[in-house]
């Protein structure tokens, strides 16, 4: 049985090998990465400091206002608002807010601020009811909102700038994927679809290839290189440069396959992905369960009883039409700048699998 490390390092795919210049995908990725954490990291240091100063400008004005505590007696809050700005990037930091992974991903990177900001004032009151610090309430509650909402418009402004910079082609994840044919290809195929998410497979590790010269998956778009099989994924990694790795199907590496090639990457600045493929399955419906040591993707049953049927029917119902009262104007509107500029109906129509397995 073949593992990961069967092949050796120096050994490389057989097809011709990019030009590694100053300006290669893997210099140009560091230097947009790069790029992107400092200016994160100043628009975070810009927006706490300015949600601090606002609860401190309200809350106390030009008053020099110590804190009440039978242990600290001559700490004003200048002071504290400086503690409490550091102690926010800080949190942010450790809660790994400002990830390159995540970076435009929208829902995770909102729930590591949230999570990080909670933590961080759950803590302050529990500093505070330990030394019997008397913080001012107004002053915590000015800052505390003021520096979430802060925090996550300024993600929601930068995830938008990075969206268009994908449309166009710059701020690109390259993927390596590995997997049957016909799985990396879907994979690659759905990359290419959404390409406001940065992801572009760059290559293919595919069972049964050996990445001889000129071998390569064909999508609707462009050719990917195959850079041989599930034995040469770290050759292959080193060959194309890729930023992640993303096993399409476990069967051939197997459960010692995939903790092995865990532990391979380790060395590596690259995240290791797994494409279950389930597709068209609402994300609600996908639970991960550890099962005898095995991370079990689950996809819940779409069903509903009673009560719970005639609410959801009900609210769908209500929801559907208010929308659709609300938007007619502006689909309208669409509609026509459709017909009027390009051919075909303005709906788009597909097949999608229903209750009970039913397509509609």
């Amino acid at each position: 049985m073949f593992t990961v490390f069967d092949i050796p390092l120096s050994q490389t795919p057989a097809v011709s090998r990019p030009a590694e210049d100053d300006n290669g995908p893997l210099t140009q990725r560091q230097d947009w990465q790069a790029a992107y954490r400092r200016r994160l990291w100043i628009t975070d240091t810009l927006v706490v400091v300015g949600a601090v100063g606002i609860a401190q400008a309200v809350r106390f004005g030009d008053d020099d206002v110590l804190v009440a505590s039978r242990q600290v007696t001559a700490l004003n809050y200048t002071w504290i608002s400086v503690l409490l700005a550091v102690g926010w990037l800080a949190a942010l930091g450790v809660f790994r807010a400002g990830s390159m992974s995540m970076a435009g991903s929208g829902p995770e990177e909102y729930r590591r601020i949230l999570t990080a900001s909670i933590r961080l004032f759950g803590v302050i009151a529990i500093v505070s009811l330990l030394l019997q610090v008397d913080f001012a309430r107004l002053y915590l509650a000015i800052a505390f909102p003021a520096g979430v909402i802060g925090l996550l418009l300024s993600r929601w402004c930068w995830r938008k700038v990075i969206a268009r910079r994908r449309q166009n082609g710059q701020f690109q994840t390259a993927v390596l994927a590995v997997g049957a044919e016909s799985a990396v290809r879907e994979l690659a195929e759905s990359f290419e679809r959404g390409n406001a998410d940065g992801y572009r497979v760059v290559g293919v590790c595919t069972p049964g290839r050996t990445g001889a010269r000129g071998e390569a998956i064909r999508t609707a778009k462009r050719d990917i290189p195959i850079l041989g099989d599930e034995s040469n994924v770290i050759a292959a990694l080193e060959f194309c440069s890729a930023d992640t790795v993303a096993v399409t199907a476990t069967e051939k590496l197997g459960h010692d396959g995939m903790r092995e090639l865990a532990w391979a990457l380790e060395p590596y600045d690259v995240d290791l992905v797994v494409a279950p493929g389930v597709i068209d399955v609402a994300g609600p419906r996908l639970t991960m369960r550890p099962v005898a040591g095995l991370p079990l993707l689950h996809v819940e049953k779409p069903r509903y009883h009673s009560a719970q049927q005639f609410q959801k029917t009900a609210f769908d119902i209500v929801f559907a039409l208010a929308a659709l009262i609300v938007i007619s104007p502006v689909m309208l509107a669409t509609a026509l700048a459709v017909k009027c500029t390009s051919r075909g109906p303005v709906f788009y129509k597909a097949e999608r699998m229903g209750l009970e397995g039913r397509p509609f």
